[in-house]
């Protein structure tokens, strides 16, 4: 199932979810599909390039080695680990500047799951727990707020219905009135325009 797409090195690159061992990403070079880095296993949820490098983001196994990881770097030859990693479920990826935004999703050891928004400016994550109450399933810029959508209703003390902005220090309801009445499963910027995809009516 076919969950992200991305241009890469000049070739479409198809991320989807794999319960066997055949690779979680293919490529397409024009002609046909293939394999895109077989050492990569599991489920890819986003893709995005950052610094010129494409990024995986899901419940992944590098091998050789059986490693779980959150997030993945392709080299130009090989996959690794984007290290230090993420613990739990990469869904979505945002890019400003020279610092990729991440959004995982944490299980709680007593039930119940978390969503934690990471920063990565240089070479180490820097991580907050967004005062969000639900999950964060997408992440775009517009202009210089990050929005978050997913399946929530509040973010901090406001009204914020499956989508809001982080301006710095709060998050606010995004657009008019207070949301979308339904998830919020991708965000993308178009001719300036915030584009949100999803399974919402208004």
């Amino acid at each position: 199932q076919p969950r992200s797409l991305a241009v890469y090195d000049n070739q479409l690159v198809v991320a989807g979810n794999q319960y066997s061992a055949e690779p979680a990403l293919l490529r397409w070079d024009g002609t046909s599909m293939t394999p895109f880095g077989p050492e990569l296993l599991g489920w890819v949820n986003q893709l995005t390039i950052f610094n010129g490098e494409l990024i995986a983001g899901g419940a992944m196994t590098l091998n050789p080695g059986n490693i779980d990881v959150s997030v993945a770097r392709w080299d130009g030859a090989h996959w690794n680990d984007f290290a230090p990693g993420l613990p739990g479920e990469a869904f979505a990826f945002a890019v400003e500047g020279n610092a990729l935004y991440a959004t995982t999703s944490l299980r709680h050891p007593g039930g119940g799951w978390s969503s934690v928004i990471s920063r990565r400016d240089g070479t180490s994550w820097t991580s907050w727990t967004p005062d969000l109450d639900g999950y964060v399933t997408a992440l775009a810029f517009h202009g210089s707020h990050l929005v978050a959508g997913g399946t929530f209703q509040h973010g901090g003390t406001a009204f914020a219905n499956n989508i809001a902005a982080w301006t710095g220090a709060e998050w606010q309801p995004f657009g008019v009135g207070f949301g979308l009445n339904g998830i919020v499963s991708a965000l993308a910027v178009f001719n300036g325009d915030l584009i949100a995809g999803g399974a919402f009516t208004s």
